[in-house]
């Protein structure tokens, strides 16, 4: 089964990507729009079902979403999303199964666990390494911080009608 679901993503990764982008693009494009959700729907449900009886729907299910999360986070690209998806997804697995040896514990659960952890770790680092440039100078009102995107060349957003009262 990982050799039919890494040949397909390999494989069509470009048509995959177009489809699930802009499905009307892709159909403009002259791509079979039908046949590829049909077959990325089969891969999907026969990638969960067989790995249901083996793992277990927790484990399942974390790690389709877990690792996918953590890539949006600090992906750049589809390409670099899909490989720190894995690198994640495969990390946390080895890491969670020595983990669960050591500590006598049910290897699902640790892997999830450790999943998550990477998702907060990665979720807190992007939290404070964007917030400080989220939010900028108190306006010249004195009033409350405004985003830093809002006073750029000069453009701010329409003021409200009081603040147009006060000449703020």
């Amino acid at each position: 089964m990982a050799v039919v679901v890494l040949s397909v993503t390999v494989g069509l990764s470009r048509h995959l990507f177009t489809v699930g982008l802009d499905a009307e693009y892709a159909a403009a494009s002259g791509l079979p729009v039908l046949r590829l959700d049909l077959l990325l729907a089969v891969v999907t449900a026969g990638t969960v079902t067989l790995s249901m009886r083996v793992l277990g729907l927790l484990l399942i299910s974390a790690l389709m979403v877990l690792p996918a999360g953590c890539a949006q986070l600090v992906g750049r690209s589809s390409r670099s999303s899909l490989a720190i998806a894995v690198a994640v997804g495969l990390t946390a697995s080895v890491t969670g199964t020595v983990l669960s040896f050591y500590a006598d514990t049910p290897s699902g659960a640790t892997i999830v666990l450790v999943t998550v952890a990477v998702f907060a770790l990665l979720a807190a680092g992007r939290t404070a390494t964007r917030a400080p440039a989220r939010w900028h100078h108190p306006d010249r009102s004195g009033g409350e911080p405004v985003p830093a995107a809002a006073d750029r060349g000069g453009h701010r957003p329409p003021r409200s009608a009081p603040e147009q009262m006060a000449g703020a």
